[in-house]
């Protein structure tokens, strides 16, 4: 099984034996691995996870979340077809949708718009977030 991110890595899923003898899952951008042998799918409590902040691609349990696939998909699409200029990874935590964007500030109110209902409160806190982290 082999899993391609957004930045055109590719990253090999493997599975390995624990000191205790337990299976562990694990993903490399080497196709092979002296640790474990590759595998074609990971058991169905196992997913791929690409952090949206760095691209970074890890094996993880599956968290449960309250927001459907296609809700998700609706609002990812909403914002790559917001601005040429800004880049965003949609993912659901819990009971929200978190978008995380490349744009700079003054460009996350087009970005806010995506969901809609957002308070102009929420929106000036999320651009001083933005801002103290630049």
């Amino acid at each position: 099984m082999k899993y391609v991110n957004r930045r055109r890595d590719t990253y090999y899923v493997f599975q390995g034996v624990t000191k205790t003898g337990k299976p562990k899952y694990y993903v490399s951008r080497k196709a092979e691995s002296a640790a474990g042998i590759q595998i074609d799918s990971l058991p169905d409590d196992f997913e791929l996870f690409e952090s949206p902040i760095d691209a970074r691609v890890i094996i993880r349990k599956r968290v449960s979340s309250d927001i459907y696939d296609n809700e998700l998909n609706f609002v990812q699409e909403r914002a790559n077809s917001m601005a040429r200029n800004v880049r965003a990874k949609v993912v659901s935590k819990g009971r929200c949708v978190v978008i995380y964007e490349s744009a700079r500030a003054e460009e996350f109110k087009s970005m806010a718009s995506v969901v809609g209902g957002l308070s102009s409160r929420f929106v000036e806190a999320m651009q001083s977030s933005s801002r103290a982290s630049s």
